[in-house]
């Protein structure tokens, strides 16, 4: 082992003296080191560096513009692959509110059937149709003909209805005989009681905690008058069992033949269930859902929504959904002061269902605040109230607040269904609404008229710059949005629609209070189990 240090010393010894000569031999004269190697400097160094790998260095420069440019157009390509009609891309044209009558602290005076008016209305209208992935017109949606064949419903002889439905497990449907309080689950028998062209004769509601069905004769059953069930399809799980349980006790209508069954499904779900009722025949029978879109889904790689096709099956009629009583009850209590410039009101975390859409727009609204600081926007991006109240359907008063202070409230939609709640109570609280594109809107909206469309996140800032800068028109939009909301989309509305083939119930104004209850009901909101697909 010794040996073998010694030599290894030796070794290096030489190396360094060779070193050390190699040095001396280039170094320049007169060097104050003796003839030793000058330590070169950082600059020289890099100098060195850069003239010996200057091309590698331009090339990647050139590859990084080139990556980046490529980015930026496929970001662009990305946002705007649905290649919808041109009139998403920017804003319509100066619109003049539908108005009728004077302008009061609520909102606006209207004549309801000019809002009815599709000829008047298509004028002022930049709305087309689309289709799932092309600029095809999609098919039109069937009208509403009149149910009853040789029937003319007036408040005098309105039309004797029969109402099935699921019981509120939380309260009593009858209290005893002195309050002469009925408590109802649902928003439909609701409406039927409101509208004057409806007289509730019956209702069964059926129980699911105990399987057992509740019922009520409130007025006698003339033997020659026509006489429609209503069937609230979506709360009884659309179940043919538990509805032959409920017509158990209308067998005693199986000799008449003036007897009419209509099912009303609000759910998303696009299929269509009917069952065999011996005593009604098919031509006697109606579907009304909501549910008709079929195949949107949310697209990861372009990070927008498939908007689907319109699956209408054949005697089918839509139902989207109407302007909740509730919601109206509270706005009534408050106050407008518009304060914020744009607000999306969405809940945060993984539990948002189906919300991929909501959360992008979300982002969208959040970039947008941050790149125009200069316009001293006030954007309220969040869920307004107790979050855990929104999987009920609970009207919070603080959303409520916050729409009558906004001036532009952008929604969207679930990502595998259109139609929602947030709609029409946006409308109804008079700011001017955004929202993702629709294939089948409810009957008589007009994008450009009574809201606007956004079809790309583009578009929905060229929007927003537009909107935040042309009150004007903004406002009037706003305005007719509210009197198609308050006018035209109420539950005795939809009703009407759907039977009798055209809304019935007129108002002069939309201060106008709702038509009074025949019955002393207690509404409560629907809770079935699939309550939040409905925000």
């Amino acid at each position: 082992m010794s040996m073998w240090k010694t030599a290894s010393v030796f070794d290096n010894g030489d190396r360094r003296n060779n070193l050390l000569q190699s040095s001396r031999l280039r170094a320049p004269k007169g060097s104050p080191n003796g003839g030793a190697k000058r330590r070169r400097s950082l600059q020289e160094d890099a100098m060195g560096w850069f003239a010996r790998y200057y091309h590698w260095f331009i090339l990647s420069v050139l590859l990084t513009f080139i990556t980046l440019h490529w980015l930026l157009e496929l970001e662009k390509s990305l946002a705007n692959n649905e290649s919808l009609p041109e009139v998403f891309m920017s804003p319509p044209p100066r619109v003049e509110p539908l108005t009728h009558g004077s302008v009061s602290a609520f909102g606006r005076k209207y004549n309801p059937n000019v809002l009815l008016d599709q000829d008047t209305i298509g004028k002022k209208s930049q709305k087309k149709e689309l289709s799932a992935s092309s600029n095809q017109v999609s098919p039109a949606l069937p009208a509403a003909e009149p149910f009853i064949p040789n029937y003319t419903p007036t408040a005098s002889r309105p039309l004797r209805t029969i109402f099935l439905g699921r019981a509120d497990e939380n309260h009593p449907f009858f209290t005893t005989a002195s309050t002469s309080q009925y408590y109802i689950y649902d928003q439909l028998l609701d409406g039927l009681d409101r509208s004057p062209f409806f007289k509730v004769v019956q209702a069964h509601l059926y129980n699911p905690l105990d399987w057992t069905v509740t019922s009520k004769d409130f007025h006698s059953l003339p033997i020659d008058e026509p006489t429609l069930i209503v069937v609230d399809w979506a709360p009884l799980q659309r179940d043919c069992h538990v509805l032959d349980q409920m017509l158990e006790g209308l067998k005693q209508l199986a000799e008449r033949e003036n007897i009419y069954l209509l099912y009303i499904d609000v759910s998303p779900s696009t299929k269509t269930v009917t069952c065999p009722v011996p005593f009604i025949p098919k031509e006697r029978t109606r579907v009304a859902k909501r549910g008709i879109i079929e195949g949107r889904h949310w697209n990861s790689a372009g990070k927008w929504v498939e908007p689907g096709a319109i699956a209408v099956p054949e005697n089918v009629l839509h139902f989207p959904h109407y302007l909740r009583q509730e919601f109206v009850d509270v706005m009534n209590t408050m106050e407008t002061r518009r304060k914020n410039d744009i607000a999306h009101f969405w809940r945060k975390g993984d539990y948002s269902h189906y919300s991929l859409l909501r959360r992008r727009v979300g982002q969208i609204l959040k970039d947008y605040d941050g790149k125009h600081t200069d316009k001293h926007l006030r954007i309220i991006i969040r869920t307004i109230g107790d979050e855990t109240s929104l999987p009920y359907d609970e009207i919070e008063p603080d959303y409520v607040e916050a729409l009558l202070s906004t001036r532009i409230v952008v929604i969207a939609q679930r990502d595998e269904w259109e139609d929602h709640y947030r709609l029409m109570e946006s409308l109804a609280g008079g700011a001017l609404v955004l929202s993702d594109a629709m294939l089948a809107p409810p009957p008589g909206l007009q994008n450009g008229t009574h809201l606007v469309f956004y079809d790309s996140s583009s578009s929905l800032r060229s929007l927003l710059d537009y909107y935040t800068t042309h009150a004007e028109e903004r406002d009037a939009i706003a305005a007719n949005g509210q009197a198609y909301a308050l006018g035209t989309q109420r539950s005795w509305h939809a009703l009407e629609r759907v039977v009798f083939g055209a809304v019935l119930t007129q108002v002069e104004s939309i201060e106008d209070e709702a038509p009074k209850r025949k019955h002393p009901f207690h509404t409560h909101i629907h809770h079935h189990d699939d309550d939040n697909e409905d925000l």
